[in-house]
């Protein structure tokens, strides 16, 4: 906060209508998220596709199946923390 300067400075200016500070959440459904039963089901789908792509690729590729679980976990990775990242509530 700042003094008026000038000939109507009586003082310090203070806003009789502050902004309420922002609230973030993960448990709370904001603008952009879907609360916590939207992201627990998108944790499960993520998980259920998790193994559905283990389970496929086991018998085509053998043990060549760890590069395809590696590359669906990173991708998995990069899909949770977007869904689970902290956003202000509405």
């Amino acid at each position: 906060m700042r003094p008026l300067l000038g000939p109507l400075g009586h003082g310090p200016y203070v806003d009789s209508h502050p902004e309420p500070e922002p609230q973030y959440s993960r448990w709370r459904a904001g603008t952009t998220t879907f609360g916590p039963v939207g992201r627990l089901l998108i944790t499960v789908v993520v998980a259920f596709f998790g193994w559905l792509t283990y389970a496929s690729f086991r018998a085509i590729d053998g043990p060549l199946v760890i590069a395809d679980v590696g590359a669906y976990s990173a991708a998995a990775f990069f899909i949770l923390r977007h869904v689970w990242k902290r956003d202000r509530g509405a």
